[in-house]
Parts: C-alpha cells; sequence; structure tokens
C-alpha cells in the first residue's frame, strides 16, 4: 500500500462508498477499508472491507492465507479485482458463499473465473435463481473442492480458526437469510463476527446452542437492516467496532435507526 493514497484514523464512525464502520484503527482507501486486527513480528491479520454497494464481500489475510467471504452483485468483480491487485492476491484459499442471494454471490462466479481457489464453503441452500445456477456452473468448471460446513465445524488456515455458528445442519428455515453461514474468525490477534443476512430468528439459534459470540469486530448483519442485530446478540458479541455493508441511498432503508 502506497501511504500517499490512505489515511490513518482512529475512532472515528463514517459512511464511505457502501461502508459503515467504527474502528479504532484502519486504513482508509476510495473503494475499500483494510482493518487490521493487530500487528505482530509474523505479519498483521486485515480484513478488508470492499466497497460493492448493497451487498458484502469482505477480504481476509494473514500471511500467507487469504479467505473471501462473499462477493458483492453481479457488477462486484471489478471492485473486488482492485483489492486484490493491491494486496497481490494470486490465489484463494477459501472462498465463503455466505447465502445465495445475489448481494452476496452475484461476482462469485467471475472470482471463480479469474484466480485459482483451493475450496469454497456455501450453505446448504439451493435455490433456483440465475444468480446462483452461474456460481454452480463455475464451481462445475473449476478444480475448486465445496464444503458446506454448519454449526459446531471450524476451518483452520495457517494459525488463524473459522469456527462455524450457523446453520445446524439438519434444520430448515423460513427464508434464504437464515441459511447464512454465520462464522466467528479467530486469530492470535483479534476476533471477528461474520454473519451474513442472518435474521434474528437465527441469532436466537447461534445463543441458544451456546457459542460464543464475543468478538472485537462485527459484520453487522444483514446491511443493518432492523431484521438483525437484536439486542441480545448485539449484548453476547459486545464488539468493539461494528462495520455495515450498505449502498448509499439504497431502496431498502438500510441501515435502520433501530440497528444504528
Amino acid at each position: 500500500m502506497k501511504s500517499s493514497n490512505r489515511k490513518l484514523l482512529q475512532r472515528y464512525a463514517l459512511l464511505i462508498g457502501a461502508v459503515i464502520i467504527t474502528v479504532a484503527l484502519y486504513y482508509l482507501f476510495d473503494d475499500h477499508i483494510d482493518l487490521l486486527l493487530d500487528e505482530s513480528t509474523d505479519g498483521k491479520v486485515i480484513c478488508t472491507f470492499i466497497d460493492v454497494g448493497q451487498g458484502d464481500s469482505t477480504l481476509i489475510t494473514y500471511q500467507d492465507c487469504a479467505i473471501l467471504i462473499d462477493a458483492g452483485d453481479e457488477d462486484a468483480w471489478p471492485a473486488i479485482r482492485k483489492v486484490f491487485r493491491a494486496h497481490k492476491i494470486q490465489k484463494i484459499d477459501l472462498l465463503v458463499a455466505t447465502h445465495p442471494h445475489a448481494d452476496h454471490i452475484g461476482s462469485m462466479d467471475d472470482v471463480l473465473k479469474n484466480i485459482p481457489v483451493d475450496k469454497i464453503a456455501m450453505s446448504c441452500a439451493t435455490p433456483d435463481t440465475l444468480a446462483f445456477e452461474r456460481l454452480l456452473d463455475a464451481i462445475d468448471a473449476s478444480d475448486v473442492s465445496t464444503i458446506f460446513p454448519s454449526s459446531g465445524d471450524v476451518l483452520t488456515y495457517d494459525g488463524i480458526m473459522l469456527q462455524i455458528l450457523h446453520p445446524n445442519s439438519d434444520a430448515a428455515y423460513d427464508n434464504l437469510n437464515n441459511y447464512s453461514l454465520v462464522i466467528r474468525l479467530v486469530t492470535p490477534y483479534g476476533t471477528a463476527l461474520f454473519t451474513g443476512d442472518a435474521e434474528t430468528s437465527a441469532e436466537n439459534e447461534i445463543l441458544t446452542t451456546g457459542h460464543d459470540v464475543n468478538v472485537d469486530v462485527l459484520k453487522v448483519g444483514h446491511h443493518g437492516s432492523s431484521t438483525s442485530t437484536s439486542a441480545s446478540f448485539l449484548e453476547a458479541s459486545a464488539p468493539q467496532y461494528s462495520v455495515i455493508h450498505v449502498g448509499i441511498d439504497n431502496d431498502y432503508g438500510h441501515p435502520s435507526n433501530k440497528v444504528l
């Protein structure tokens, strides 16, 4: 990263492009935000929240490991590619499709077509949509292996863990949002929670199951919709910092005043 095009800020809340964030330390660019969980002698854990408008896409990097959670809508690939180039990403170790809504998987086929991906993690929902069909076609055309993790599973990469808190493997949910993979990132330097579009009923299930949701950073659920981020879930997670992926002047009224 070039020092000439970055700003170092401390304890400041802002809206940039499509990301609202309140953090202690981050690097601000015109199309993404790099949030440092901590610096260490053996590298940095960086969560990069990519401006993809009304959608989600987050890159996690640590040492030689790169994990991409969601890929925005069908127009998001140029923004994602720009971030890959900025971080010199040559390969994705894990690609995560939290759930098959178009604003989360819309450009995932472009990711698979343009950069080597070792593994893709998906929820078990299988809707009949164009975005999902494009993703399945891209998976079939690539060498990527596919997994369907569920509550209680743990994925480990280069000393960091991804704890799967949701969904339950044998449950049926009322809508696609509640099939979202909810992932707690655990590193030696900090923790983060990625909730997809999971709504309050899914949050309550996570709390009832007894999962540890306490984290340093919370990716607020469903773009700050009032359907997610209940008071009890927020109290249990107790994040120091929070991030909302949201499109400016979107048609949904996100984020809701209740959540803010």
